[in-house]
Order: C-alpha cells, then sequence, then structure tokens
C-alpha cells in the first residue's frame, strides 16, 4: 500500500472508514515497544480512526502512552481508564469500549495467560464488539529463542506475532518501530533550556525507575560513573553528560552530574523535568550513548536511534523487556530468583542488580562510546 512505513507489510488494506479500537496498557516504555504492531494496524486500516484503550499511569514518574504519540498518526485519541487490575478497573474498560463503539478490536495486551486473554475476549465481546484481533489465547505466550533458550523474544516481536492476521512487520527494519523527531521538538530543548548549545558531543543518563526491583542503587552510579569519567578525561575529547527524567530524578541526577564534572573536565546539564518527552527523544538523537536502567527512557534511546547501556534486573524474563536495534550493552546477572515478577525487591535487597559491578558499566560505556 502507498505510503506504509519500511519493513511493515500488512497482508490485506482494509479502506474503509472504520473506528477501530487498540487495547495496550503501561506508560511510555511499554507504547514504544508496540510502535512496531501499531504501524501495522495502521497500515491494515489507512482510512480508520484509531483509538487507544489503556490505563493511566499508576506511578508519577511514569509517562503516559500520550507523551510518544503525539503527532505520530498511529493513534487519534486517547480512552484512559483506572490503573490496577480486579473488576473496577474491568467494568471501567468494558464501559469505554461500550461508549466508543468500536468497529475492530485489537488487542495488544501485556497479558501472556490463556485466562486474561479469554477475559478480555468476553468483555470485549459483551461491549457489543464483533471482530476481535489478537487474543488467540494459544498463541501469547512469550517464546524461549530456539537458539539461546534462556533467552525470551522480545516483546515488540511478540506483539507483531500475536497480530499476524494483519500482516507481518520485519524487525530489522529499523523505521518499522522507530520515532522520529519532529523540528518544533530540537528547537523546543532551547527554548526550556536555555543554557544549552548546539553542536558538541554528548552523552545521556537517565537513572530514575517506576520499578525499585530496577534500580541499581545511588552509590553504585556514583563509582560507574566516576570510573566512566576518569576514563573519559583520559582520551582527551571534550565529552558533556545531560541528566533527563523526571522532576523527582533531579536530585540524584545533580550528584552524578557533579561527579562527571569533577572527575572528567567535562560539563554536565541536569534537565530532569525540564523537557518534554518528545524534546527528551530529540535530545537523545544526536547523543553519542545513554545509559540507564531497563526503563521508559533507554526505550527511548533506543527508538530514537541511540546506543544504550543498561542495567537490568531479572523480575522479568530474560530477552521480553530488551530494546529494539544493535550494539547495545544490556547488563544483567544470575540469580536462583530470576523471573520474580516483584515490583520492590525487600527480602533480597535487589540482589541480581547489586551483582553488576559498576566496573563493568564503565567499561561497556567506554567500549560503546568508541564504536559510534
Amino acid at each position: 500500500a502507498r505510503g506504509v512505513t519500511p519493513g511493515v507489510h500488512p497482508a490485506k488494506v482494509d479502506p474503509r472508514p472504520l473506528r477501530v479500537l487498540i487495547h495496550r496498557t503501561g506508560s511510555m516504555g511499554d507504547t514504544l515497544i508496540a510502535f512496531a504492531a501499531l504501524r501495522l494496524i495502521q497500515a491494515a486500516f489507512p482510512n480508520s480512526t484509531r483509538i487507544l484503550l489503556g490505563n493511566a499511569p499508576a506511578h508519577t514518574a511514569a509517562s503516559p502512552a500520550v507523551t510518544v504519540l503525539e503527532g505520530s498518526g498511529l493513534i487519534h485519541a486517547v480512552y484512559y481508564y483506572p490503573a490496577g487490575g480486579g473488576f473496577k478497573a474491568l467494568y471501567a474498560a468494558w464501559k469505554g469500549v461500550r461508549k466508543i463503539k468500536p468497529d475492530v478490536v485489537v488487542s495488544l495486551s501485556s497479558k501472556h495467560d490463556e485466562r486474561s486473554a479469554a477475559r478480555d475476549w468476553l468483555m470485549f465481546r459483551l461491549a457489543g464488539v464483533k471482530r476481535v484481533i489478537g487474543l488467540d489465547p494459544g498463541d501469547r505466550a512469550l517464546k524461549r529463542l530456539p537458539d539461546e533458550p534462556d533467552l525470551h523474544e522480545q516483546e515488540a516481536e511478540r506483539l507483531v506475532r500475536t497480530i499476524r492476521e494483519l500482516g507481518t512487520v520485519d524487525l530489522q527494519e529499523p523505521e518499522s518501530w522507530a520515532l522520529l523527531p519532529h523540528a518544533a521538538d530540537v528547537e523546543g530543548i532551547s527554548a526550556a533550556c536555555p543554557e544549552w548549545t548546539w553542536p558538541g558531543d554528548y552523552i545521556v543518563l537517565a537513572t530514575g525507575t517506576k520499578q525499585p526491583a530496577n534500580d541499581w542503587g545511588q552509590e553504585r552510579w556514583k563509582e560507574a560513573i566516576k570510573d566512566f569519567a576518569e576514563m573519559q578525561l583520559k582520551t582527551g575529547m571534550p565529552l558533556r553528560m545531560v541528566c533527563v527524567g523526571a522532576a523527582e530524578d533531579a536530585e540524584r541526577a545533580e550528584e552524578l552530574g557533579q561527579i562527571w564534572r569533577e572527575y572528567s573536565a567535562n560539563r554536565y546539564y541536569n534537565f530532569c523535568g525540564k523537557l518534554t518527552v518528545l524534546q527528551t527523544a530529540a535530545l537523545m538523537t544526536r547523543a553519542r550513548l545513554m545509559l540507564g536502567h531497563d526503563s521508559g527512557p533507554m526505550h527511548l534511546a533506543a527508538a530514537s536511534g541511540t546506543k544504550v547501556v543498561a542495567v537490568f534486573s531479572r523480575r522479568n524474563r530474560l530477552g521480553q523487556w530488551f530494546p529494539l536495534g544493535h550494539g547495545h550493552a544490556l547488563l544483567f546477572s544470575d540469580v536462583p530468583c530470576a523471573g520474580c515478577g516483584l515490583t520492590a525487591c525487600v527480602e533480597k535487597a535487589n540482589l541480581c542488580t547489586r551483582q553488576i559491578p559498576a566496573a563493568e558499566v564503565a567499561n561497556q560505556a567506554m567500549i560503546r562510546l568508541h564504536e559510534t
């Protein structure tokens, strides 16, 4: 079909002006992971009105889905229901579906189990929806990679697979899942942060996370930034560091920025809470490297075409939330409690992240920096 994004191959194009409801919960990172699937839906229903049905962010640090969808053309409207599970959220979602009256529902649910698939299918049918795509209960489970049984397919790959009746997406083609910056967002950086100047080499640091179980810890970040800064100083190459994230991340970022300035003799900028999500993406597009946790900013950097050095906990299945793209350094450790699914690790105090040495993060940052 004319105008289809490279790498996106719809099986059939339905030109009718349908109302297509897309069910995808989560915040910024969850939405970025779904971009390839969203582009396939757009290609299959090019003249449709596409409405996102999602949950309101449950955490103040989480950026809602709409922040990365603005101006993309993928979604025309968003309907939020309350965060959390249970009957209240399900009833609110059902009411939303009844109000929207979609011709088609495409499920991009993050739930993998058959029970959730059956529940969602029943909810949509009771709301009067006749065509539901993506809820085959036997096809939603995350698959292990055949050549690397300890690794699972990426969530982006699973989502595309579950709606394959609409077509296929080649995830090796970056345009199929990339976030494309707008000139206004680039210009907005200077307006929001007058101290910023173009051009010049810089890295981006984002150590905030909405999941305490993913947090590597401020002391380890201090050690890694110090080691990285000392190694960078020896190269003699000017390299600024920009800290990004929510306003509540600013205090931690300030500590790390001061360490960077002291040990690398380079400037740092603390832009936490100052930039929009799309302005942050525009900033990341030109960065040499991004360092952070398994988090929304990590996926934002990858979607902007920037290599990441990221610290991963083992709360999820290994590989599921790896960022798309190549050249990343994704650091994790082996622990017997892998796959725990915990939001906060109290008993073992984030053992899986604590086992990752600061020196390894610094070394991987230097390696990736000089590969760009």
